[in-house]
């Protein structure tokens, strides 16, 4: 990009709040060993097993092109053999557990699970902290763009994802889903908490459902953006018609710049 680009960016960032603003984030669980502590719906047949499942979402290949994910996309990931269950072992002795979850203990002790350094970190090394379920995820790596999902599936998700909470006072469905660079393709922790993402009040229920439509029906990007632009540029942030082209054609420079395999339409 040249100097003037640069200051546009600069001065379209000035208009926005860092996503940090209106939510809290949080990388995904880390099991140290998904291979092992990620399994398929063949494994959890065993009835001790199955009462430690919990659904899971492992990777962002795996999610349909959606705004939401809901129990039934989910339900389609475990059909096609996904591995799609984790396993949550108890914070207890292994001499606690049923002789299925001993066995399968042992088989990571087989494995040398237990040796890696995060598991020796542990109080127990299958137990794997900071499990809980967010309102929504955004993935940490991205292709032609990032996607942010609201999680009406409930879902856990790994370290593939940011966590999402939203602060009092602000709406997961409000938070638009944009990124103005595309140069990089995986975001760390910091990058992610202080990346600018309009937030815009009362969007509607048709709007949503439209962009969802545009998004399963596997939409080209430059359709994508010419609807959001108009809502969430035009109207919520008043830049003109030449600002958001100008907009538009530094984010394909960048894109293009980092993607130089890709032939990409626009």
């Amino acid at each position: 990009m040249d100097h003037s680009e640069l200051q546009f960016l600069d001065a379209c960032k000035k208009k926005l709040l860092p996503i940090k603003d209106y939510c809290r984030a949080e990388v995904g669980i880390v099991t140290a060993a998904n291979d092992y502590f990620i399994v398929d719906k063949t494994i959890i047949r065993d009835t001790a097993l199955n009462r430690l499942a919990k659904p899971i979402l492992q990777k962002g290949s795996y999610m349909p092109p959606t705004l939401s994910l809901s129990k039934a996309d989910f339900l389609k990931i475990v059909d096609d053999g996904n591995p799609a269950f984790f396993l949550a072992f108890e914070n207890k002795k292994e001499s606690s557990f049923p002789a299925s979850v001993k066995q399968y203990l042992k088989k990571g002790e087989s494995l040398k699970i237990n040796d890696r350094y995060k598991c020796q970190l542990r109080e127990n090394w299958y137990f794997v902290p900071s499990v809980w379920i967010s309102e929504g995820f955004f993935t940490k790596r991205s292709n032609v763009f990032p996607r942010m999902v609201v999680n009406e599936a409930n879902v856990i998700v790994t370290d593939a994802f940011y966590r999402i909470r939203m602060k009092e006072g602000y709406k997961i469905k409000e938070l638009e889903g944009r990124y103005y660079g595309g140069s990089v393709l995986e975001l760390t922790p910091n990058e992610y908490k202080n990346l600018s993402i309009p937030y815009k009040k009362n969007v509607s229920i048709a709007s949503l459902n439209k962009l969802d439509k545009l998004l399963k029906s596997a939409t080209n990007i430059r359709e994508i953006l010419e609807f959001t632009d108009e809502i969430i540029l035009k109207d919520t942030f008043k830049l003109t018609k030449s600002e958001i082209l100008k907009l538009r054609e530094i984010y394909i420079k960048l894109v293009r710049r980092r993607l130089k395999k890709l032939k990409l339409k626009f």
